[in-house]
């Protein structure tokens, strides 16, 4: 039995495709947010999402390329039967996976903290899932948001 699926364009393309650096998440930011007031997600969601997507596009932009700049390409999904929001990102850049970064430390007091991990950690905390794989030489990763809103 085929998935119901609904993409969502950017400019009659199928994904955003940008240069990984800081200075266009706002491109990002908008099109996601449109996207996910379209779909009525809760206002709650909607900032877990946002967050989400801006910790991925930082890390990807300040990690992914070393000194040099890449692209990175965003596609968004929504699965109407499981109510989910798909958002892909992927890079060609080092090989990471987030997934398997260790819980960062939060018991201890902040300057005894190691720097590092507390973006990833909030991220896997705010979506329902977080799925990464590496393929054909690109790091794909997708943030995965149910909807407490019925009827999309």
């Amino acid at each position: 039995m085929e998935r119901l699926v609904r993409h969502f364009q950017f400019n009659g393309e199928e994904q955003l495709v940008i240069e990984a650096v800081r200075e266009n998440f706002p491109v990002l930011r908008e099109w996601i947010a449109g996207i996910v007031d379209e779909l009525q997600f809760q206002s709650r969601e909607k900032k877990q999402i946002l967050i989400s997507c801006d910790e991925i596009f930082t890390n990807i932009s300040g990690y992914a390329y070393g000194e040099s700049i890449g692209k990175v390409s965003v596609k968004a999904e929504y699965l109407p039967s499981e109510q989910e929001l798909h958002i892909v990102f992927c890079d060609d850049g080092i090989a990471f996976d987030p997934l398997k970064s260790g819980t960062p430390d939060i018991q201890s007091r902040l300057a005894e903290r190691k720097v590092g991990g507390l973006g990833l950690f909030m991220v896997k905390k705010m979506m329902d899932d977080v799925v990464y794989v590496r393929q054909d030489d690109r790091n794909i990763l997708t943030l995965i948001k149910k909807s407490k809103t019925e009827n999309k």
